[in-house]
């Protein structure tokens, strides 16, 4: 045995312990070795998944630098961190850790294929990043670890220490060298078996670098942090790639922060994470261990899934080292096994994240990039081209204005009907593809997380602009200052930073610091920064010093014009270095006689003066009388308590006593359970409001641009002089943002990115009213898009598309099917509809008069009637021909019923109907209104999955529970009724949140008033045990006349009519392994409709489309996308049962609409060909044309 050599391996490991810069500190005795935090549950979603890897560094133990350099070639800078030496390799002469010595390059070889199995048995995949002498070690032993870990899966690329490799002074030598150099490392990592090498890392501060890695054969960047200072910039921290536009130095990030489309290299950023040295803290003594950081990562995972973006492309990963864990009384690497079982694996499984290597990132990142050409992969939400805010072309005709909908959130008192409001809004904004700004406070943020996750990922998932305001107690809040008082300079700008960051006690007005809170609280929330800041009416010096705060924390707007007082000439003014958001004129208030404030139109909706105060009409006389140089900016302010209280929001009554002007501060404490003044809005009070709103929505959407704070900043930004950093000159009519028909087309075309100079559009768009007696006059009003290129050479076929919800519809809905060449329609039900394109007739809440306008629509669609203009379907498509017996339905969620039930009364006036698709539908008692818990409430307890029986005998009834869908906004007020309902889960006799299940139903007017319709069981279950004791409330409707409203709205009993009239029928029950609202895992709703077309004899069905389909469709998607899943393929006409029904669900994780696209393409071409075989072994029409796939739809 050699025994020099043995003393020397083992001073090299101990070195390696004790002084690696990849190797941990000694730990604490009393380590916890368990993880204490995971990720909660309301974090990220499956239609904005992170894309996640681990990385893995192997250091340059042992490196000298490349002999490419010459013999003068300086030696490298002792690593910071590492210890003085006395002699060669470390103190006294000690050598260092070096992979030239055997026992250490082995032991690193042996635990890298350890780690690469705990990877792999978790589903994942490793980056492992290498560099000499590791690698020339490897090629000199015959070590294939690389072409090993490949084989298996995992990337190899290049980790580069540039002092190692270069000497010092690196940053001096020519790009040529540095190429040369990484051409080297990269030759030996080929030379070790790795076949494809495209990613390096590495702190490098260098300006050429990037052009030396091109020039090397690289493309993909990412783990970029200060090799001096062990941290990394701020602006590195995001979950969205990007294409740098130079190298970075040591004191410069500017140009490799910055996007440049044309860039060589792709940027994937760590993800978000609470401190800027988190690539080095694990071997801080102050981290607490690897089990403590390994918290610290999951807290950087949740905020990066709750930042991640459903129309980016998002990453997050993390970087170990090879040697580094130690493990103090248990295996090494137990934490990293810990942490992928406990932390990822529910998310993997959730479809919130998806193992990707660094080169996959990269892929899914370029494919983005094609086929989003020209968006900013880290800017704003753009759909379309609905939120540019830039001329297209130079003929664009410019807007009469930008106007923004401002929303002021703060009533966390009455959170679900603020919850309720919100979501409303929301789906109103994305009816027309805009956004709205909504103002949240702290508080109510706490609230919505607490209570209504939904309303958060609801808001985040829809790109709504997320901004911030304040209100009582907070110290800047007017007559609530006194924390303030006396403090001026550092002092001041503490406290309102504190305010800023930690919870504020709703009983004091002082802080909680035990609790995060304030602008920063809501950041974390969402994962992004409040770009608007509402400002107080504080004294100069305050107000100043605020804007100053918030700044530095990152917002980009201020609130100094609340609805007026823009300079015509200069209308974007900075002031702390915080744009002020601009506003010429507002449409909020009226001025009054002898009352210079004037009142807020919603204020007189309802009063017998209701029609002077109309909000359109404002709109319209404002803009008339405009006589600028330029285009007006217009300011909507509204506060979500506006739409259903009156008397202000309902903590009021806590901080003031009297309202109005006559409202004064009460003192702390502050008694949160002081009863709430003013009192809910009627019901039809609150619906009129909400009417107006839409109608001032639409009619901006038709004539101005839609903006919010985002947009203005960007806007602002770009017009900004390089000589002129405080104010920015103001839009000019001929430089102002695309023209609105280009808005308004954005909402007509298939979804696809904005189309280049010159490409033609994928449809046309054509609005009608066909005629129909549940519609009145007017009828029913509809449009028809028609596709450029038909999808069969002779014509195209037609798909009506039925909205879901119990909403009355748009006549406008987004394109899904054009783009596959179909002539797509939408419609909205009697009484729907916005503006001028509402249907006629009255909307009975999907009963008969929905039911006898659907059938119009489809004889309208078949060619056995004309629209009220005298035109048929064949004429509007202009030369293209229409294939009237090649029409087809999609039923949306509940729009599935009201297709099921226009078949089934109505089917024998278009009996060439061809086929029907069912979007997860809820057909069978009960299902509709979400009797068995849906994914907010989760699984009614009183409901067996496997027998399918649901417990009558614990139903029950309380007088004070309101009634009401779970979590789910009704058409009507729903808390002011009290009676309702519940599953008496613990037997004691009274309803408890916490215990009991509430009993869900529809609330809304059928024609003979609001009632709460529960299913016939539940109300015959009811009637029969005498439930109700005391006087039977209104709304709640006998047995009579619930079974009669369920006769039209659940189409299950009513499937063999349905196929007894239309003959021809061929249908397809889409459904999802996560159904987008049912928690039921037997998915009875979907046995009801698959079995029961099945069993009434209809000539074709199945449960979901055909794996070729499927397939075809996905082959655009991303590969890290498709990678792994199987899709099911089940034959036509097979039988399903409770025990099987799972075994033909489709794979959640992928967009919903590419499931639909299959199943009517599907349909369609059967219908085309005639072919209604079991199974297809290949698409029918493979060169028909394909639209790009779907964006992820809310699930």
């Amino acid at each position: 045995m050699n025994v020099e050599l043995l003393k020397t391996s083992a001073a090299w490991l101990l070195t390696a312990l004790i002084t690696s810069g990849a190797a941990p500190l000694a730990r604490a005795a009393d380590e916890s070795q368990r993880l204490s935090r995971h990720v909660a549950a309301d974090a990220g979603s499956s239609n904005a998944p992170l894309l996640f890897c681990i990385g893995m560094h192997i250091e340059p133990f042992g490196a000298t630098p490349s002999k490419l350099l010459g013999d003068a070639a300086p030696l490298p800078q002792r690593p910071p961190g590492a210890p003085k030496g006395g002699g060669p390799g470390g103190p006294g002469g000690r050598p260092g850790p070096s992979y030239n010595t055997e026992f250490f390059f082995r032991k690193h070889c042996s635990e890298i294929r350890e780690v690469a199995g705990i990877v792999e048995r978790a589903g994942g995949k490793l980056t492992v990043q290498a560099q000499t002498p590791f690698t020339s070690q490897c090629v000199a032993k015959g070590e294939k670890l690389f072409g090993e870990l490949e084989a298996r899966g995992h990337a190899v690329a290049l980790h580069l220490h540039e002092d190692a490799h270069l000497g010092r002074g690196s940053e001096r030598l020519p790009v040529e060298t540095w190429a040369a150099v990484m051409s080297e490392e990269i030759d030996l990592l080929r030379k070790c078996g790795a076949k494809s090498v495209r990613y390096w890392s590495g702190g490098n501060l260098y300006r050429g670098v990037l052009d030396a890695a091109a020039r090397a054969g690289l493309d993909v960047m990412s783990d970029h942090k200060n090799p001096r200072q062990q941290q990394t910039d701020k602006r590195l921290l995001a979950v969205n790639p990007w294409r740098p536009a130079g190298g970075p130095t040591e004191t410069d990030l500017d140009q490799f922060t910055r996007h440049d489309s044309k860039g060589k290299i792709i940027y994937l950023p760590d993800g978000l994470f609470s401190r800027t040295d988190h690539a080095g803290m694990r071997r801080s003594e102050q981290t607490g261990g690897d089990w403590k950081y390994f918290d610290f990562l999951t807290e950087g995972l949740e905020m990066s899934l709750r930042a991640a973006r459903p129309d980016r492309v998002n990453v997050f990963h993390f970087t170990i080292h090879a040697g580094e864990f130690r493990g103090r009384t248990g295996p090494p690497f137990a934490v990293i096994e810990a942490w992928l079982k406990e932390v990822l694996a529910p998310l993997v499984k959730a479809g919130k994240v998806k193992w990707a290597t660094f080169p996959e990132m990269a892929d899914a990142f370029a494919k983005w990039e094609k086929a989003n050409a020209g968006v900013d992969p880290r800017g704003p939400t753009t759909r379309g081209e609905a939120f540019a805010v830039t001329p297209k072309t130079e003929a664009s005709a410019a807007p009469k204005g930008f106007i923004t909908f401002v929303v002021n959130t703060h009533d966390w008192r009455f959170t679900d009907d603020s919850a309720e409001t919100v979501l409303r809004l929301v789906g109103m904004f994305e009816k027309r593809q805009v956004r709205g700004d909504f103002y949240l406070t702290a508080p109510l943020v706490e609230s919505y997380v607490a209570k209504r996750p939904d309303v958060i990922r609801r808001l985040k998932d829809s790109g709504m602009t997320i901004s911030y305001h304040t209100r009582a107690p907070h110290a800047l809040w007017r007559s609530f200052s006194k924390p303030l008082a006396d403090k001026e300079g550092t002092a001041l700008a503490g406290v309102l930073r504190d305010y800023e960051t930690f919870q504020l006690d709703l009983r004091t007005g002082g802080l909680n610091r035990a609790q995060p809170g304030g602008y920063r609280y809501v950041e974390q929330v969402f994962g992004r920064k409040p770009v608007a800041v509402g400002t107080s009416d504080a004294p100069p010096p305050v107000k100043a010093a605020s804007s100053r705060v918030f700044a530095e924390l990152g917002a980009k707007v201020a609130v100094y014009h609340h609805e007026t007082g823009t300079k015509l000439e200069e209308p974007f003014e900075f002031h702390e270095g915080l744009l002020a958001r601009p506003s010429d004129f507002s449409v909020t208030r009226f001025p009054l006689p002898n009352n210079p404030q004037g009142t807020f139109w919603w204020s007189m909706v309802g009063t017998p003066r209701e029609a002077e105060f109309d909000p359109v009409a404002s709109l319209k006389k404002q803009l008339a009388e405009w006589r600028g140089p330029r285009a007006p900016f217009i300011t909507v302010l509204i506060h979500e308590n506006d739409f259903y209280r009156e008397g202000g929001p309902g903590w009021n009554s806590i901080y003031f006593t009297g309202q109005g002007a006559q409202a004064r501060p009460r003192r702390a404490p502050f008694d949160l359970d002081t009863p709430p003044t003013g009192r809910a809005r009627p019901a039809e009070t609150r619906e009129a409001i909400f009417s107006k709103y839409e109608e001032l929505v639409a009619r901006a959407a038709a004539t101005l641009r839609i903006v919010t704070s985002e947009d203005i900043a960007a806007l602002a930004q770009k017009q900004q002089p390089a000589d002129k950093p405080s104010s920015v000159t103001p839009p000019r009519q001929s430089d102002a943002v695309a023209p609105v028909e280009n808005q308004r087309r954005s909402a007509e075309t298939p979804l696809r990115t904005p189309r280049a100079s010159g490409e033609l559009p994928q449809s046309e768009s054509a609005f009608i009213r066909i005629p129909s007696s549940a519609a009145g006059t007017e009828g029913v009003a509809a449009s028809v898009l028609i596709p450029r290129q038909p999808r069969f050479t002779n014509g195209a076929p037609v798909v009506i598309n039925v909205t879901g919800g119990v909403q009355a519809g748009s006549a406008r809905g987004r394109p899904e099917y054009v783009g596959h060449g179909f002539v797509e329609i939408h419609f909205a039900f009697p009484g729907g509809g916005v503006g001028d394109e509402r249907s006629g007739g009255a909307y009975d809440f999907r009963g008969s008069n929905c039911v006898r306008a659907l059938a119009d629509v489809i004889r309208f669609a078949t060619g056995r009637i004309a629209a009220k203009d005298g035109r048929r379907i064949g004429e509007l498509a202009r030369g293209l021909t229409v294939l009237t017996n090649n029409v087809g339905l999609v039923g949306s969620s509940h729009g599935g019923n009201a297709s099921g039930m226009a078949m089934a009364k109505f089917g024998d006036e278009f009996p060439n109907l061809a086929w029907y698709a069912s979007m997860e539908s809820p057909y069978g008692e009960g299902a509709a209104n979400v009797e068995l818990g849906g994914h907010e409430s989760g699984l009614n307890p009183a409901y067996d999955p496997k027998t399918g029986l649901l417990d009558l005998s614990k139903l029950a009834w309380s007088s004070e529970l309101s009634p009401g869908l779970f979590r789910k906004p009704m058409l009507v007020a729903t808390r002011e009724m009290n009676g309702a309902f519940y599953f008496d889960l613990n037997g004691d006799g009274r309803f408890s949140r916490d215990d009991d299940f509430p009993c869900n139903c529809f609330v809304g007017d059928a024609g003979a008033g609001v009632k709460a319709w529960y299913s016939p069981r539940i109300l015959a279950e009811a009637e029969k045990r005498a439930l109700i004791r005391s006087d039977r409330p209104s709304h709640v409707p006998t047995l009579a006349e619930a079974r009669e409203f369920w006769s039209w709205r659940d189409a299950a009993p009513s499937i063999p009519e349905a196929v007894r009239r239309c003959t021809n029928l061929a249908v397809i029950v889409y459904a999802n392994e996560r159904d987008h609202v049912q928690a039921d895992p037997a998915h009875t709703h979907i046995l009801e409709q698959a079995e029961g077309f099945r069993q009434a004899g209809a000539r074709f069905v199945r449960l979901n489309p055909d794996r070729a389909y499927v397939e075809h469709l996905t082959a655009s998607l991303p590969p890290r996308l498709r990678a792994g899943v199987k899709f099911p393929d089940n034959p036509a006409g097979k039988t399903w049962t409770r025990s099987n029904i799972n075994e033909g669900l489709e794979p959640s994780g992928l967009p919903l609409g590419l499931y639909m696209q299959a199943a009517i393409c599907e349909l369609a071409d059967r219908t085309q060909a005639g072919n209604g075989s079991a199974n297809l072994a290949a698409v029918l029409f493979p060169d028909a044309p394909r639209a790009p796939a779907p964006p992820p739809r809310l699930r």
